[in-house]
C-alpha cells in the first residue's frame, strides 16, 4: 500500500502538472515520491524471487532451509528496511543531507544486507542437505555437480542465485556507498546492476518455477526436453555476459542512455561492448526459446493424466533430520572474499577519478 501511494504522489503530481492545473513539482520531492514507489516495487518481486528459490530447492532436490526460524526473520527485516535501497539512487541529489543518506544506506540498508545474506547461505545450503540426504555425501561439492543440471528448473534457480549474488546484490552493496556512488550514478553500471537483479536473478527464478506451473495449470506436457533443458543456460549466459560488461564499462565511466561513446577513452572498451552484445543476443535467444516453447506446449503439447512426469518433484526421506552444509559454507567463504575484493577493486577505481601528481 506504502509502494501504491508514494507512485500516486508522484505519477499524480506529474499528471497534473502536465495539464496546468497545477504550476510547480519540487523537483527533489518528486524524486523522493518515484523512488519511493519505482524500488520499492522491485522488492516485492524480490521478496517473491526468493520465495521461489527456497520452493525450487524443495521441488528439485528436496531441500529444506537450515533454519525455518531465520529464514522467516530475514523476510522480516526486508519488510522493514530493504526498501532504504531507494536511497541510493538519490545519494547525488544536493536537496538531501548528508544525516539522511547516512542513515538510509548505513544503519538502515545493513540490515536489508543482513537478510540477503541470511538467504544467500540458506538457500544453497537446503540444496546441499537436500542432495546429502539422497546420497550425494563425498566431498564439499559432489552435491552440487551431481545435482539435476538437465532439469530446467534447478538450473534456472541456481543460475539465477548465482547470478543475482554474485553480479546484481554485490554490485548493489556497493552502488549504496555514497563515495563510489558519486562515480557511478548514471553509468552503464546501473543497468548492469539491475540487469544482475530483475533480468537474470528475478526473470530467470520465475522461468524455472514455470517448468513446474505450466504442466499442473494447462495439463500439458513439454514438447522438448531439449530445448526447456538449454533454455535457462542460454538466458542466464547472455545475461551474465552483459551484466558483468556493463558493470565494467560503468566502473570505467562510460555513461548510461548515451549512444555514442567513442570520445572516450577506456580500457577493453572494444572487447567489453562488443561481450556485452553478444551477451544481448544470446539472452534474448533464451528469452524467445522460453516464450514460444511455453506458448507451444499449452496448444500443441500432450495432455498430461495424473501427474507431472517432466520436470519431476523430489522428494527424500527424514527430511527434519539435521545434516551438516561444509560445502555451503565454502560458498559463502567465497563470496565474502569476492565482495571484499570488489570493495577494494571499487575504492581504487574511486581514488584513480582525482588522482594526485
Amino acid at each position: 500500500m506504502l509502494n501504491i501511494f508514494h507512485g500516486a504522489l508522484a505519477l499524480g503530481s506529474a499528471f497534473l502538472w502536465s495539464l496546468g492545473i497545477i504550476e510547480v513539482v519540487d523537483a527533489s520531492l518528486y524524486r523522493l515520491l518515484f523512488w519511493g514507489f519505482g524500488h520499492p516495487a522491485q522488492q516485492i518481486n524480490l521478496a517473491a524471487m526468493v520465495s521461489v528459490w527456497y520452493l525450487l530447492s524443495y521441488f528439485t532436490v528436496g531441500g529444506v532451509t537450515p533454519s525455518e526460524k531465520v529464514s522467516r526473520t530475514a523476510f522480516l527485516l526486508y519488510v522493514l528496511f530493504i526498501n532504504a535501497g531507494s536511497a541510493h539512487h538519490l545519494l547525488v541529489d544536493p536537496g538531501f543531507g548528508a544525516p539522511w543518506k547516512i542513515f538510509n544506506t548505513s544503519y538502515v540498508i545493513y540490515m536489508a544486507v543482513l537478510a540477503s545474506l541470511i538467504h544467500c547461505f540458506a538457500i544453497p545450503a537446503s540444496a546441499e542437505i537436500g542432495q546429502r540426504k539422497r546420497g550425494f555425501n563425498k566431498g564439499l561439492f559432489t552435491w552440487l555437480i551431481k545435482a539435476p543440471w538437465s532439469n530446467p528448473a534447478f538450473s534456472a534457480f541456481f543460475i539465477s542465485l548465482v547470478i543475482f549474488g554474485f553480479i546484481g546484490g554485490a554490485s548493489g552493496v556497493i552502488m549504496g556507498v555514497e563515495q563510489i556512488n558519486m562515480k557511478l550514478h548514471n553509468t552503464l553500471g546501473v543497468p548492469g546492476h539491475f540487469h544482475g537483479t530483475v533480468a537474470a536473478g528475478t526473470s530467470l527464478a520465475f522461468m524455472g518455477l514455470a517448468y513446474y506451473v505450466v504442466p499442473l495449470i494447462f495439463r500439458r506436457e513439454w514438447l522438448s526436453k531439449f530445448w526447456a533443458r538449454i533454455q535457462p543456460f542460454l538466458f542466464g549466459g547472455g545475461l551474465f555476459l552483459m551484466a558483468v560488461s556493463m558493470n565494467t564499462l560503468g566502473r570505467f565511466g562510460i555513461p548510461r542512455r548515451v549512444w555514442e561513446t567513442s570520445a572516450l577513452v577506456v580500457p577493453y572498451k572494444e572487447l567489453l561492448q562488443a561481450t556485452l552484445g553478444i551477451g544481448a543476443v544470446v539472452a534474448f535467444l533464451g528469452a524467445l526459446v522460453f516464450i514460444l516453447h511455453t506458448v507451444l506446449t499449452i496448444i500443441f503439447g500432450r495432455k498430461v493424466e495424473g501427474k507431472p512426469k517432466f520436470p519431476e518433484v523430489v522428494q527424500v526421506s527424514n527430511p527434519d533430520e539435521k545434516t551438516s552444509t561444509p560445502g555451503t559454507i565454502v560458498l559463502a567463504i567465497i563470496f565474502f572474499l569476492y565482495l571484499a575484493i570488489m570493495y577494494i577493486i571499487n575504492w581504487y577505481w574511486l581514488s584513480r577519478v582525482w588522482e594526485v601528481r
